[in-house]
């Protein structure tokens, strides 16, 4: 497995499931330093950004003094609205919020066919690992329709955010 310097990882993490953890443990595992990009994104979140930063800070805590937190807020009101100009414009944001360069990119498989790949042109001189997804069949979607038929889809500290008391 290949060693990278700095990596990132995004996504808006609504909520941060064990899928998540899992690509991101994976690719810690290949970076000395990660940098996740957590979307904050009030219209369409269903905890803030506090909360999910917890989460990560709960989940990752033994890996915080290589595991960055960066928070992009994005005001769209639904996925339909983020245009490639949206991916380019925060592709920019990202990397001037890392401060260095990034050597690989982290992101779900569902992207590495896709003829429009954002991925492909916003970071053109990185490394792009996509990670498979399908053997998670996790979605956040379901999860939030039923939070206790799913609650082993997410970490503890994130189910308790969702549960109702």
């Amino acid at each position: 497995m290949k060693e990278y310097g700095v990596g990132m990882y995004g996504g808006s993490f609504n909520p941060l499931h064990n899928g998540h953890v899992k690509c991101i443990r994976k690719a810690l595992s290949m970076c000395a330093e990660l940098h996740i990009i957590i979307g904050d994104i009030p219209n369409m979140d269903d905890v803030d950004i506090h909360t999910k930063m917890g989460w990560f800070q709960t989940i990752f805590h033994d890996e915080m003094d290589r595991l960055f937190l960066h928070s992009l807020y994005d005001d769209r009101k639904s996925k339909s609205e983020y245009t490639i100009d949206h991916w380019i414009s925060d592709s920019m944001k990202i990397k001037k919020m890392i401060g260095k360069p990034i050597d690989v990119v982290f992101c779900g498989a569902d992207y590495k066919n896709r003829p429009d790949n954002p991925y492909l042109l916003c970071y053109p001189s990185q490394d792009i690992v996509y990670f498979d997804r399908d053997d998670d069949m996790i979605s956040s979607t379901e999860f939030k329709k039923d939070v206790c038929l799913h609650w082993d889809w997410v970490p503890e500290v994130v189910y308790t955010s969702y549960r109702v008391s």
